[in-house]
């Protein structure tokens, strides 16, 4: 009968070899479905120091090499910052967005194509949208970008 230490080792090393061996002709990559692939590559040749990005985008920055505003390492950032960038990119309060742009001197957003943000920005003064497709839209900030939305003046009644 073999002993339980020989046939732990043997299974252990046959796990490892498998898995190396699975690992070599299969490719690990993000779904391009959901990856803002063409976006990134677009975002690198803007060469921008600051990105306010969408939450869901931040994993697949890191893995290119571009910093991130936020990612998933949601205790890094803390509760009342992921809070406030919910809250801007999804436009609960459209003021946090202005200000987080402002604050952290934002030279490009990197959001969904369909998020609220986006749409907003869309129609500020200042921010150009220099790429879009189905996942992910970029603007880039010119300088004076407006960074609050003008509250609308009611004419005076007579």
């Amino acid at each position: 009968m073999p002993q339980p230490g020989l046939l732990l080792a043997g299974l252990s090393l046959t796990l490892i070899v498998g898995t190396l061996g699975y690992a070599s002709v299969h490719r690990f990559e993000p779904d391009a479905r959901q990856s803002p692939i063409a976006a990134v590559a677009v975002l690198k040749k803007l060469n921008v120091a600051r990105v306010f990005n969408d939450y869901d985008f931040g994993g697949y920055l890191i893995a290119n090499g571009v910093p991130t505003f936020i990612d998933g390492r949601t205790e890094l950032f803390g509760e009342k910052f992921m809070v406030d960038h919910n809250n801007a990119s999804g436009l609960q309060e459209p003021e946090n967005l202005f200000r987080l742009l402002a604050e952290f001197s934002i030279d490009a957003t990197l959001m969904r194509t369909q998020s609220a943000a986006t749409k907003l920005l869309d129609h500020m003064d200042g921010w150009q949208k220099v790429y879009t497709d189905d996942i992910a839209t970029i603007h880039f900030r010119k300088p004076g970008a407006a960074h609050t939305i003008e509250p609308a003046v009611e004419p005076k009644a007579k």
